[in-house]
């Protein structure tokens, strides 16, 4: 394993993140039925703000001040 890649948790990872990707497609084709358009604008932008957060909370990674500007 010379690139440092551990194939037992890449390739359920890789299982786990397909699934996921799946149902938030099926999820965002079919939930906009029952909502408003601006409930739905609402959530894509909460995604923008709400994922360097997301990133601190698993991985501690602290956002810059340009990250934080940004969203």
């Amino acid at each position: 394993m010379a690139s440092g890649v551990n194939l037992e948790s890449f390739v359920p990872v890789v299982g786990v993140n397909a699934v996921l990707m799946t149902l938030f497609y099926i999820g965002f084709t079919l939930a906009p039925r029952f909502i408003t358009g601006a409930e739905v604008a609402l959530i894509l932008l909460m995604e923008t703000v709400l994922g360097p957060f997301w990133v601190f909370l698993r991985y501690g990674d602290v956002p810059s001040a340009w990250t934080i500007g940004g969203g």
